[in-house]
């Protein structure tokens, strides 16, 4: 019979994923895995699309977005997901016209 301490590390030891060095690589992944986009390598739905589209989201809105299209049960939610990010950073540039920096 194992010890339950073994049980334990085992549990919780896990392996970093590799290519996922931040938070939001781990957003990214997730997504990409919810909505079924891991397939794809360029363009809309890769990696590096959803990467250039949640640079500078703050991560409490992401995860409000995910769950909003989690629970509306719509037919394309990587679509849906796209278009909330980018009506709230439309949002936040007429909020904030004086800056030069492009979201």
């Amino acid at each position: 019979m194992e010890n339950i301490s073994e049980k334990i590390s085992e549990k919780f030891s896990r392996k970093p994923q590799k290519g996922i060095h931040s938070g939001l690589h781990a957003h990214v992944d997730e997504i990409r895995k919810e909505y079924g986009e891991t397939h794809i390598i360029k363009g809309v739905g890769s990696f590096g699309f959803y990467l250039g589209l949640l640079k500078g989201v703050p991560d409490s809105m992401i995860w409000q977005w995910r769950s909003e299209i989690r629970q509306s049960n719509v037919h394309t939610p990587a679509k849906v997901f796209c278009w909330k990010v980018r009506q709230w950073k439309k949002q936040k540039a007429v909020d904030n016209p004086e800056s030069d920096k492009k979201i």
